[in-house]
């Protein structure tokens, strides 16, 4: 997986961020479900908890509408429905949740995950906790210290 939390990382679905993410319907049906993609792919559209967003491409020189699951509702997807290729997502969704389960037991495993992701943000580990105490941008705070250090040096 790279940097971006993408659930679906094929290259034969369609995905688009705007602000999260955003999976092709048809494209994500047909790399999950390979048999009775029609029939599934109807059972979604009819289903009132499954929010459908319907995006307008630029298809050579007309517009189409498409229809896109969000993240949450590809999720929702994922549960309701059962293939070989979602098995694995399961297990990861399983693993994530005993994750956090074992982070409200033990507190300093979060806090563990929390230096770890800051570390490969590239966030220096002083600048962790002030940052949830007192949300300050950290380039603020930088700055900030480099004029400290100028005017004493002056």
């Amino acid at each position: 997986m790279t940097n971006d939390p993408k659930l679906l990382n094929s290259p034969s679905v369609e995905v688009i961020f705007d602000k999260q993410w955003y999976y092709n319907l048809t494209d994500t049906v047909k790399y999950l479900f390979k048999k009775d993609t029609i029939s599934i792919l109807n059972e979604i559209l009819n289903n009132k908890e499954i929010e459908i967003h319907k995006m307008r491409r630029r298809n050579d020189e007309n517009y189409i509408t498409i229809d896109y699951l969000d993240t949450y509702n590809l999720i929702k997807v994922l549960l309701i429905y059962n293939s070989p290729k979602i098995k694995d997502i399961k297990l990861w969704f399983a693993s994530i949740i005993l994750e956090r389960i074992n982070e409200i037991i033990y507190p300093e495993i979060a806090l563990d995950r929390l230096k770890t992701i800051n570390a490969k943000k590239g966030n220096q580990y002083k600048y962790i906790f002030q940052k949830k105490e007192n949300p300050i941008d950290i380039e603020v705070l930088t700055n900030q210290e480099i004029l400290d250090e100028e005017i004493s040096i002056k």
